[in-house]
């Protein structure tokens, strides 16, 4: 296998350290940022154990394929980070003066960082030619990340009101026309 297919997740983890901290944050839900942080480990070991443990080569479709999709999240994630600026945070938080941001992947969407998310661990699998990754990582995903989109929206809620219903109306999840 070659190290390329690690690229996407690398780049993640580096976008991660770079990005500005926020500021003056309150933060809210600290066991969903821990099952963000397991979730995104086993996101990475499982698909990585089953390619080693698997029997075949890499196929050069899948990995090709696999590192443009996850290049891809690693895009529209940082495209998320760059519209909220200080405002993207890796935990559940109000921050002073926050605001609905509606610009960007923002009018479409409400948390494009968790597409490009999915999009880097999706395409990582599929890098290392590991169909039961993708599969698990899809699981993993959308148990962990369905959870806190959850508790996240019901903390902008008790805090935007009817502000931030109305931009749930306006606007989908993750996934435009499905999710």
């Amino acid at each position: 296998m070659s190290l390329i297919a690690y690229s996407p997740v690398a780049l993640y983890l580096l976008t991660e350290l770079l990005r500005k901290s926020p500021k003056k944050e309150q933060r809210y839900n600290h066991l969903s940022s821990i099952l963000i942080a397991v979730s995104n480990l086993l996101m990475f070991l499982l698909p990585t154990w089953i390619h080693l443990l698997g029997k075949g080569p890499s196929q050069p479709l899948y990995v090709s394929a696999g590192i443009l999709i996850g290049l891809a999240g690693v895009g529209v994630r940082v495209a998320a980070m760059r519209t909220l600026g200080r405002y993207f945070s890796r935990f559940i938080s109000i921050q002073e003066s926050h605001q609905i941001i509606r610009k960007g992947l923002y009018r479409v969407l409400r948390h494009p960082g968790y597409l490009g998310t999915l999009l880097i661990f999706v395409g990582y699998a599929l890098a290392l030619s590991s169909w039961p990754g993708v599969i698990i990582n899809l699981k993993i995903f959308f148990v962990v990340y369905s959870y806190r989109m959850k508790v996240e929206e019901q903390m902008m809620l008790s805090y935007f009101g009817p502000s931030y219903r109305q931009y749930q109306k306006e606007t989908y999840k993750i996934l435009p026309y499905l999710y």
